[in-house]
């Protein structure tokens, strides 16, 4: 009787590790900026923003990968679609104030790959070109 309960341990043991590999991941900070846009804006009426009174939101661009090697579709996650859907969530055209970019893999019977970025998102005017 021992011994089947010490293979049925096993069996658990194994079970509950081979659980925590496949569903694994990682996540670092990949840059902190003061400003970010994808847009063409005025320069020149950032400094008169008033970030605090902001709200801060975030987006997120994920793909994913085949054996951690083949994008599926060709689609490689992107900082500029992450952006233009924060942006897009808080209805502006730029990013102040303390602006996070994060940088996440997550290990599911291959890999999601993931860029997201947050920050205060704002309106300042377009920029016009003479």
């Amino acid at each position: 009787m021992e011994s089947h309960m010490t293979q049925i341990n096993k069996s658990l043991g194994f079970l509950a590790i081979t659980t925590v590999f496949l569903l694994s991941g990682c996540s670092h900070r990949v840059a902190d900026l003061s400003i970010v846009s994808t847009k063409n804006i005025d320069l020149t009426q950032v400094s008169k923003l008033d970030a605090s009174a902001a709200r801060r939101f975030s987006g997120e661009d994920c793909s994913f990968f085949l054996l951690n090697q083949y994008p599926f579709l060709n689609k490689i996650p992107n900082l500029e679609m992450a952006v233009d859907k924060a942006l897009k969530k808080g209805n502006g055209n730029v990013m102040l104030d303390e602006v996070t970019v994060e940088s996440d893999v997550w290990a599911v019977l291959g890999n999601v790959k993931c860029i997201q970025a947050e920050g205060a998102v704002l309106n300042v005017p377009p920029k016009v070109y003479p």
